[in-house]
């Protein structure tokens, strides 16, 4: 059986209005090393979000045991230190998967219609 970890992180912000990654970290593993964690709203060299920190970068750091995989559903140019600005979806697995697929989801047919791009990713684990 798969234990999974399930989070929307808001770019790490908490209900304090904080952002602390560490924290965020710190609870995912109170109980345990769960074998996949899948964080949604991670962003990456955004200006506006943790200084323009490379988030995945950061939370990598505190899972050094697993693997990451990064799919960005908004993904421009204009980052911090000329990097490009990412938002999207983390997942870190400690079993390698054997294939891993980014899906952007559909937006709203109707252009004036105000929606924020979304992005799933897909992973198969043998079990």
């Amino acid at each position: 059986m798969l234990s999974i970890v399930s989070w929307n992180i808001q770019y790490g912000k908490g209900v304090d209005g904080r952002i602390d990654l560490s924290r965020i970290a710190r609870e995912i593993l109170i109980d345990g090393f769960p074998d996949l964690i899948c964080l949604q709203e991670v962003s990456r060299n955004y200006p506006a979000t943790d200084n323009g920190s490379d988030q995945v970068a950061e939370l990598q750091k505190f899972f050094p045991e697993y693997e990451s995989f990064f799919g960005a559903s908004h993904d421009r140019s204009g980052g911090v230190n000329g990097g490009r600005r990412q938002f999207g979806n983390l997942v870190l697995t400690r079993h390698s998967p054997v294939q891993v697929l980014h899906h952007l989801l559909p937006s709203p047919a109707d252009p004036k219609v105000k929606f924020m791009s979304r992005q799933t990713t897909e992973l198969v684990i043998p079990t």
